[in-house]
């Protein structure tokens, strides 16, 4: 399967709305589901508080990351997050994606990422530990999972972009 990474333009806003929208009607509890409209993503491209990547196949957008680049002080970090289509996991493309963003993350002059992952989401957990990630502390108990009604932790992920 031949999956083209790349930084997405205005035109692919509709295309990312689309793979947030199916994500949240899949039941799957992540950030870019709260996502208000296709004008938000675009804001998201043209803005330098954010870097967008985007994994596409066969024209259909498949996966996103976005780096959400600190200010001030902490301008040399970033936060990640990062989707991937139901359809389409357990196939290398989150894990290829990030080393993309990151690589392009880290000539933007960024040398540390964060991500923070709900601790039941063992796939995510282990895709980021598997490129250099580490866990850096935890928010116990920070969201509830009301599937399973329990609450979960919020795992601090660390990597440095050396």
């Amino acid at each position: 399967m031949k999956v083209q990474l790349i930084k997405p333009e205005a035109h692919d806003a509709p295309g990312i709305y689309e793979l947030f929208m199916q994500l949240k009607k899949d039941g799957h509890e992540i950030t870019f589901a709260d996502v208000a409209d296709v004008g938000e993503i675009v804001d998201w491209i043209s803005s330098s508080e954010n870097l967008l990547y985007i994994a596409r196949y066969n024209q259909q957008i498949i996966g996103v990351m976005r780096a959400g680049i600190e200010k001030g002080g902490t301008s040399h970090s970033c936060d990640i997050t990062i989707a991937v289509s139901s359809e389409y996991r357990q196939q290398g493309i989150a894990k290829t994606l990030v080393n993309y963003g990151l690589s392009d993350v880290k000539h933007q002059g960024i040398s540390v990422a964060r991500a923070r992952v709900f601790s039941d989401n063992k796939a995510s957990l282990n895709t980021l530990l598997s490129i250099g990630f580490s866990v850096t502390g935890s928010f116990v108990k920070h969201h509830y999972n009301d599937k399973r009604n329990i609450y979960v932790d919020d795992i601090i992920l660390y990597k440095e972009l050396i």
